[in-house]
């Protein structure tokens, strides 16, 4: 059954008067240029409030486009709308229950709201891939095939296909690959452009598995059976529950915080209720974040700044 949580934030947003209208302003400004361009414009512009106007008016010219409708909802997702985003999504999935986009962003958005994928309502169950011994293995498979190293883009591009939702990042993945001693990683500027390669071609499987709390890899004795699909260590199955939950909760804070330590549009008001959570470990870290993609935004118009002027002492009078 669907959780409790998630009818009420339908619940809550069906009573909204927003909720049943989408408006019926004309954009005039959209009337002429092509789609695509205007969408481009908007969003390298950073305009998420433009950009959602501009999808509502193409959602209520295309009431019958279903790929108008999740669009819509990826905007509200932009500009932090996520309980509006669920409730259009949940309506959307039971017209189209095997779109996977729909089913994409159903997961995000929920995960959004802190509430567990399995908590909702499926059809058919979806596969959410999380890091795990089952991850290296895949990764440590292609590259066995492949005489060149490849891109750490193109092996977590290779995860897309098998999965429903990717639970984790480029960076996420980097971090697990470097624990395991089957694969060399060379260094880069750019994360997705890192090249890993493996040292042995052999095929030798993983021996153990990750554990989400620690974020170690293990033998196989350090696992339980019981706790084996949990992914969850000997060790920390020790832990006193505060310091499990303290756990779990940092890892859905980590999950928000992008390379470098950004944190994207769609992920800022997620972000934002940690900085009013009651363990104050879990407040500190979510208000670093925002500080550390302060001064990363300021440092990067910084530079851009200063290629531009140099750009314009380099042109010939």
């Amino acid at each position: 059954m669907m959780n409790d949580k998630i009818k009420i934030l339908c619940a809550l947003f069906d009573g909204h008067p927003e909720s049943k209208t989408l408006g019926t302003k004309s954009l005039s400004i959209f009337e002429h240029p092509e789609d695509w361009e205007i969408e481009t414009e908007l969003y390298y512009g950073h305009n998420w409030e433009g950009l959602l106007k501009y999808q509502e008016q193409l959602a209520r010219e295309r009431p019958d486009c279903i790929e108008e409708q999740w669009k819509l909802c990826d905007r509200y997702i932009d500009n932090g709308l996520y309980e509006k985003a669920l409730c259009y999504l949940s309506r959307l999935y039971n017209k189209d229950p095997d779109n996977y986009d729909i089913v994409h962003l159903l997961i995000e958005v929920l995960l959004l709201l802190g509430v567990d994928e399995g908590e909702f309502n499926w059809k058919r169950p979806p596969r959410v891939l999380r890091l795990s011994s089952e991850i290296l293995d895949i990764c440590y498979d292609y590259l066995r095939l492949k005489r060149k190293p490849r891109s750490l883009f193109e092996l977590y591009s290779n995860l897309w296909p098998i999965a429903d939702y990717l639970d984790f990042d480029e960076k996420d993945l980097l971090g697990l690959i470097d624990k395991d001693e089957r694969f060399s990683v060379g260094n880069h500027e750019i994360l997705c452009q890192t090249e890993v390669y493996i040292k042995m071609r052999k095929n030798n499987k993983i021996s153990g598995h990750y554990c989400w709390c620690c974020g170690q890899i293990k033998s196989n004795e350090k696992f339980s059976g019981k706790n084996h699909g949990r992914h969850l260590c000997k060790d920390c199955t020790q832990l006193g529950k505060e310091e499990l939950q303290f756990r779990q909760v940092k890892r859905d804070v980590n999950r928000l915080i992008g390379w470098e330590g950004t944190v994207s549009h769609r992920n800022k008001k997620a972000l934002e209720k940690y900085l009013k959570h009651p363990d104050k470990r879990i407040a500190d870290l979510a208000s670093s974040a925002f500080i550390e993609d302060r001064n990363l935004r300021l440092l990067w118009k910084r530079e851009e700044e200063e290629r531009k002027l140099s750009n314009l002492d380099d042109e010939p009078f």
